[in-house]
């Protein structure tokens, strides 16, 4: 049975002892008391374990379970939902940091939202993250600055190529917006309603789109989605640990998990989007190649 009110912060985690303490930390510092924080451990193969039974020993309501297997990061979250209580579900990640009044903005913004009869899925934060570092990393930058120039949103899905464009460190007020961060509040009915996360299709691209599949999948049962920039967290972007990639296979990942996702989501559309996508993906290289050999924008 659902402890009402609650929060159930889930954190899924994998060789990250280095710094999943600075996560945890954020969430005991959290204004917002009603919680409890479920840390899901992949099977890790470094001290994770040690830390978060340490953590647990400092405050009753933190939670450790670990997978007798790698399990992959939608069935970890999916796992850590299962052993949880609460009727709202905040994943978190472990290198990000919530700053102390994250979880109370959400669940006021949330709690306001549905008085006001809407029916919400789920509110995401403001987000700031350091620049991704290497020439292929700035690419990508390079190529989503230009759109995010001529967005007057959050977010948005691109209804050619199905291609996302975020700037979740915009400030402003509270609106519906087509994505939200990886470190959202989410109601658990939504969830429950969809299914909760595909645990296989985008196994194969080290998980690459998952959270944006739950996201158009609760749009499309009529959920709307909410960003508030008065919640704050920060991605610190780790590059150990997790599901981090070299910068060639994260492409990799990219292109053949957007595939899948297109292909699940957007019915007959994907026979005009996949081309679509990767022309222009193609182009956007072209257009870009002062950058890859110069490595400045």
């Amino acid at each position: 049975m659902s402890n009402h009110g609650a929060v159930s912060v889930i954190l899924p985690t994998y060789n990250r002892a280095y710094c999943v303490e600075r996560t945890i930390d954020s969430v005991l510092a959290q204004t917002f008391s009603n919680w409890e924080l479920i840390i899901c451990d992949d099977a890790s193969i470094d001290d994770t374990q040690l830390i978060a039974q340490s953590c647990c020993e400092r405050d009753s309501r933190i939670h450790y379970h670990r997978n007798p297997q790698r399990y992959g990061l939608p069935k970890n979250r999916n796992t850590g939902i299962s052993h949880s209580d609460g009727e709202l579900i905040y994943f978190i990640e472990d290198d990000v940091v919530i700053e102390p009044d994250c979880l109370e903005m959400l669940v006021n913004t949330l709690k306001e939202l549905k008085a006001r009869g809407i029916s919400v899925g789920g509110v995401g934060t403001r987000s700031f993250e350091p620049p991704k570092q290497g020439k292929l990393m700035l690419l990508e930058r390079h190529v989503a600055n230009q759109k995010r120039k001529k967005m007057n949103s959050p977010s948005s899905i691109n209804k050619w190529t199905g291609l996302m464009y975020q700037n979740f460190a915009t400030d402003g007020r509270a609106v519906e917006t087509a994505l939200l961060p990886s470190w959202s509040l989410f109601a658990r009915d939504a969830l429950s309603e969809i299914g909760g996360y595909e645990e296989k299709a985008y196994n194969r691209f080290n998980y690459s789109h998952e959270e944006t599949d739950v996201l158009v999948r609760l749009r499309k049962k009529g959920y709307i989605l909410y960003f508030q920039p008065r919640a704050v967290a920060h991605h610190k972007h780790e590059a150990r640990g997790g599901t981090r990639a070299s910068p060639v296979k994260y492409y990799y990942y990219y292109v053949g998990a957007h595939i899948i996702f297109l292909l699940r989501n957007f019915g007959w559309k994907s026979i005009y989007m996949i081309p679509a996508c990767l022309f222009f993906l193609a182009y956007g290289v072209a257009r870009s190649i002062p950058v890859l050999i110069t490595g400045r924008e």
